[in-house]
């Protein structure tokens, strides 16, 4: 794999994002913030673990690996101490916020690539 590749994976990457913010803006904030039975609790819990992995990854491709300030070892599965500088859940508690993050990502991550 070469960069040509990475490159071709994250366009595939932008357009699946873009498809998804397409869907998630047509939802009610309280159709985003609902409860759902899945892996996370609602669409909006979702979408934040998606971009925040996406956040940890680019942070560790760039040499950087975010650590918890002070890892919780006893909590329970659904409780867990998020890395420093990852914006919590609250902080991007909207469509346009979670667009913007994911903004952002994309363009830290060009510059990586470039």
């Amino acid at each position: 794999m070469d960069l040509s590749d990475i490159r071709r994976l994250y366009a595939y990457n932008l357009w699946a994002d873009t498809r998804l913010f397409s869907s998630l803006s047509k939802l009610s904030p309280e159709q985003f913030a609902t409860p759902i039975a899945s892996s996370f609790s609602s669409l909006h819990q979702t979408t934040y673990h998606i971009f925040g992995a996406e956040w940890i990854w680019l942070k560790r491709w760039t040499g950087k690996s975010p650590r918890a300030v002070d890892p919780n070892y006893s909590a329970g599965s659904k409780q867990f101490t998020l890395p420093v500088g990852l914006p919590t859940a609250e902080q991007l508690a909207t469509v346009g916020d979670l667009k913007r993050f994911a903004d952002s990502l994309e363009e830290e991550r060009n510059e990586f690539l470039g």
